[in-house]
C-alpha cells in the first residue's frame, strides 16, 4: 500500500545537536505500525529526532504522494501531484542553489524524455549533471562521500519492480513482485 523514502535534513542543512532520542531511520519501520498516514502523523512523536524529509506514496486505491519535512520543531506537510515526476535531494548534502540546479536538470530530462523508461531514469542518476563530481547526480567528494548505489521502485499496474545498482561492485539486482 505504501512506498516510503527518507532523506536526511528538511529544507536547509541544520546544525546537528546529538544525542537524539532515536535514529531518524527508525521512522520508516515505525511508519508501518500505523494504518494510515494521518494516524502516523497525529500519533507519532517526532520530538528529539534529527531533521528529515519523508516522502510517502500511497498506492492502494487513489495514488497519493505526500512529503513531510521535520526541521526539529515543526512538521510541514505538502501534497504533490502523483501523476508528475518529482526529484528530491538531501538538504544535508546540497545547498538550496544546488538542489534547485538538480531540479532543473530533472525538468530538462523530463522535457527531453516525455515517456521515459526505467533505464533512462537510471542513466540520468548515473550521468546527470554538468561534470561537477561534487554536485552531479552521481557524486564523489574527494573519495570521502561517494554515491554508492541507486535504488529504484517502479509500479506498473499491480506489479512492483525494485532495482538495486551497486555502483561500487557494478552489480545490479532486479526484483518483480505482485
Amino acid at each position: 500500500d505504501f512506498t516510503v523514502c527518507l532523506l536526511n535534513g528538511a529544507s536547509e542543512n541544520h546544525i546537528r545537536n546529538p544525542p537524539y532520542r532515536q535514529s531518524r531511520g527508525q521512522l520508516i519501520l515505525d511508519f508501518f505500525k500505523f494504518d494510515t498516514v494521518d494516524n502516523f502523523i497525529e500519533n507519532y512523536s517526532f520530538e528529539n529526532i534529527e531533521n528529515f524529509t519523508l516522502v510517502i506514496i500511497h498506492h492502494k486505491n487513489d495514488l497519493q504522494l505526500c512529503e513531510f519535512r521535520w526541521d526539529g520543531l515543526t512538521l510541514t506537510y505538502t501534497s504533490k501531484n502523483p501523476k508528475v515526476s518529482h526529484i528530491w535531494s538531501s538538504a544535508t548534502l546540497y545547498p538550496k542553489e544546488i538542489r534547485t540546479e538538480r531540479e532543473q536538470w530533472f525538468n530538462d530530462f523530463r522535457q527531453q524524455n516525455s515517456n521515459f523508461t526505467r533505464e533512462q531514469v537510471i542513466d540520468f542518476h548515473l550521468n546527470g549533471g554538468t561534470g561537477d563530481i561534487h554536485n552531479d547526480m552521481r557524486i564523489n567528494r574527494d573519495g570521502k562521500l561517494i554515491t554508492q548505489c541507486i535504488f529504484q521502485v517502479l509500479k506498473q499496474h499491480q506489479y512492483l519492480s525494485f532495482s538495486f545498482h551497486d555502483l561500487l561492485s557494478g552489480q545490479e539486482l532486479l526484483y518483480r513482485v505482485l
